[in-house]
């Protein structure tokens, strides 16, 4: 889930965001899996951002951008026999963003970013039949792009 600041360009070239999202926490099963009991929960996600953008000529803005956020969104499969589940904990990035602005007076603008992106959550597996519970934590990182449109 890219998580982005969609400020506006400021003279100064340095911006803050407060963000809430809701982030929905997809089980993809194929093959023999395929039907199997699972449930999808969605969550909110709040976090923040912070950057800066500076214009160079001509219009054209460039910058980076660091956020951070945390969610509960989960989901879980159940086989009979085990119960797992995920649960995601924090979502971060690191971009850099370029783009142009449109307008002085209104501050719109359009840019695009490139980055990386990670999150990490964790994850139990449940013997039905022993109780047993095994916790792991996991963590994945990801390339990203995206084309936010800012007009205000």
């Amino acid at each position: 889930m890219p998580f982005t600041a969609n400020a506006q360009y400021s003279p100064n070239g340095i911006y803050a965001v407060l963000e809430a999202e809701t982030v929905q926490n997809k089980v993809a099963l194929s093959g023999d899996l395929a039907g199997l009991a699972k449930t999808e929960n969605s969550s909110g996600s709040f976090g923040a951002a912070i950057g800066y953008r500076a214009l160079v000529s001509n219009n054209l803005i460039f910058g980076g951008e660091l956020n951070i956020a945390s969610t509960n969104a989960s989901n879980t499969v159940n086989d009979g026999v085990s119960v797992r589940a995920y649960e995601g904990d924090l979502i971060s990035g690191l971009y850099l963003t370029g783009g142009v602005l449109l307008s002085r007076e209104t501050n719109a603008m359009i840019y695009a970013l490139i980055g990386v992106s990670s999150t990490k959550g964790d994850s139990t597996l449940e013997n039905l039949g022993t109780g047993n519970i095994q916790s792991i934590e996991e963590s994945g990182e990801g390339f990203i792009s995206a084309r936010p449109l800012n007009l205000d």
